[in-house]
């Protein structure tokens, strides 16, 4: 972590990382709600070289993170729809060579103090990519989510009481068509896709929360209630696999 200055970071990471098949992904059959998972005693341990980088800083009331990744996995473990198999949905297997890339991006207002003391507004916007592949085939990598962005306002108040803060939150998150699925060539030479591709869709979220100071025998303590998909928007995650 380096300081660019009083109110900035940058951050960087080079790293290796190794991780052994679990018992599941090599050896057990399991059923869940999503179809049945079998594994594979030939999987290979997972290898990967990560670089990651970041910036992040205040310039009030500017508050921003950027951060990006660039991976790359020898025997990455995933899970494969197996569309011709009676006994499995999904059949653990390593990709030989995956190569994993994106970044996040969070830009954020703090306005203190808005009308009256104690109370703040926050508006923010935030934004993600993943992009993965195959390095063998040429192919995406399965299970990649769509490029997504969200936008909201929060409104915090203090008080100097038992209610320490009230907030109240509005977000609305768009999630991108998933255009780059996974697939396979049959015995013919025909490509087959494994996965579903879905398109895009529009969310709604309210949530809003108290924290309550010392009070009585207690503490203290948090309330949160959250309603997710205000609008009853019909969609698919491309992480489902329903």
């Amino acid at each position: 972590v380096l300081h660019t200055s009083e109110t900035t970071r940058l951050i960087l990471n080079v790293g290796r990382a190794f991780r052994a098949p679990t018992l599941r992904e090599k050896f057990l059959t399991t059923s869940t709600c999503l179809g049945m998972y079998c594994g594979d005693v030939h999987l290979k341990p997972e290898e990967s070289l990560n670089v990651d980088v970041g910036f992040k800083g205040i310039v009030r009331p500017l508050l921003f993170e950027v951060y990006g990744f660039n991976t790359l996995v020898d025997n990455l473990i995933t899970a494969v729809p197996q569309a011709e198999s009676d006994e499995c949905d999904y059949r653990y297997t390593n990709t030989a060579e995956a190569w994993l890339l994106g970044g996040e991006a969070r830009v954020s207002l703090l306005l203190d103090d808005l009308f009256v003391h104690g109370l703040d507004l926050k508006p923010f916007l935030s934004a993600s990519y993943v992009w993965g592949q195959d390095h063998q085939s040429g192919e995406p990598l399965p299970k990649i989510p769509p490029f997504n962005t969200s936008a909201g306002l929060r409104l915090d108040a203090r008080f100097d009481s038992v209610v320490r803060s009230l907030y109240l939150e509005a977000r609305m998150t768009y999630h991108g068509p998933q255009d780059r699925v996974a697939a396979h060539t049959d015995e013919n030479g025909v490509r087959v896709e494994d996965e579903k591709r879905t398109p895009q869709y529009f969310l709604f979220d309210v949530m809003a929360g108290m924290k309550i100071g010392k009070f009585w025998i207690f503490e203290g303590g948090r309330l949160n209630l959250v309603c997710e998909n205000v609008a009853n928007a019909a969609y698919r995650d491309h992480l489902s696999s329903t």
